[in-house]
C-alpha cells in the first residue's frame, strides 16, 4: 500500500492567506485521488497565536496548524 501526505506551507503575512492555501491544497488532493491534507501557516508576527483546526473545504479533510 502506498501512502501519500500533501502538505502545503504558507507565510502567514496578510489576513486570507489560508484560503488560497487551502484553495491550492485542494487541487493537489484531487490531482493525487488523495481526500485528506495538511495546511502548515508560519505566523511570523511578534505574538503569534498557535492553534489548530479540522476544516472540510470542497469536499477534501484538512487539518489546519498556525505556527
Amino acid at each position: 500500500m502506498q501512502w501519500r501526505y500533501i502538505i502545503e506551507l504558507k507565510r502567514r503575512h496578510r489576513g486570507k492567506l489560508h484560503e488560497r492555501g487551502l484553495e491550492r491544497l485542494a487541487n493537489y488532493l484531487d490531482i493525487h485521488g488523495v481526500h485528506q491534507g495538511r495546511l502548515l501557516i508560519f505566523d511570523d508576527r511578534n505574538n503569534p497565536t498557535w492553534r489548530k483546526a479540522p476544516i472540510h473545504h470542497k469536499g477534501k479533510q484538512i487539518f489546519a496548524v498556525w505556527v
